[in-house]
């Protein structure tokens, strides 16, 4: 990435130019739920960024555009305001010195002054090649999830296809257990039909042969001779 190259700005013979460095950032507005985080920062002509660590050729983070934007300093701070912009405040890594506060504040204020003197339309490059570079920024990360997402979708489709395959098994399993169950129930309803069968069959036995009975004793009874009258 190409960094301005002008004559450093100086400050009682101190250079007092930085174009890139390690800052702490604080949540902007909006964004009451994050925390401070270290991030680097590169200036350029004509607009701040911050990446999460200082592989600058990696995608911004985010950005801010110096077009009518000012600079202060508030304690350990470094306050940068733009008009419909959040505001954006720097602080010091752990170690760092008072002094690269300074340095940061030269910096961007020596961008304002130029970026003041310019029109709207000399600012509009800047603007264009922030844009240019978040649509590719957002083409790569949907190119670069879009293999993600395919596999992604494979394991829910493979897991739903394990689950319905699952399902129909243990429909199976319960539908030829219910079989089975029914099959058992039809065969202890005969075997309980034919031993009523036998039941009725040794009880019409019993009848019959207690009816030949009493008739054989009736016969008998019939052929014995009545006794001699006197």
């Amino acid at each position: 990435r190409a960094l301005d190259a002008r004559p450093p700005s100086r400050c009682g013979g101190k250079d007092m130019r930085v174009t890139q460095g390690f800052l702490v950032k604080r949540p902007r507005q909006g964004h009451a739920l994050s925390r401070n985080r270290r991030r680097f920062f590169v200036l350029q002509e004509g607009f701040l960024e911050w990446f999460v660590d200082d592989a600058i050729n990696s995608v911004p983070k985010g950005y801010l555009l110096l077009d009518g934007a000012s600079v202060k300093r508030r304690a350990s701070e470094l306050v940068l305001t733009r008009p419909h912009d959040p505001t954006l405040v720097l602080m010091l890594c752990d170690g760092q010195a008072e002094s690269v506060l300074e340095q940061w504040e030269a910096s961007i204020r020596d961008i304002l002054e130029r970026t003041a003197a310019k029109s709207a339309e000399a600012m509009r490059p800047a603007a264009d090649m922030l844009a240019m570079r978040a649509e590719a920024a957002t083409a790569a990360a949907a190119a670069a999830s879009a293999p993600v997402e395919r596999a992604k979708a494979e394991v829910k489709a493979e897991a739903h296809a394990e689950r319905a395959a699952q399902v129909a098994q243990a429909w199976a399993q319960a539908e030829e257990g219910a079989a089975i169950a029914a099959a058992e129930r039809a065969l202890a309803l005969d075997q309980l039909l034919e031993e009523a069968a036998d039941r009725a069959l040794a009880a019409r036995r019993s009848e019959v042969a207690a009816g030949t009975a009493d008739a054989a004793e009736r016969v008998a009874v019939d052929a014995t001779p009545p006794p001699p009258v006197r």
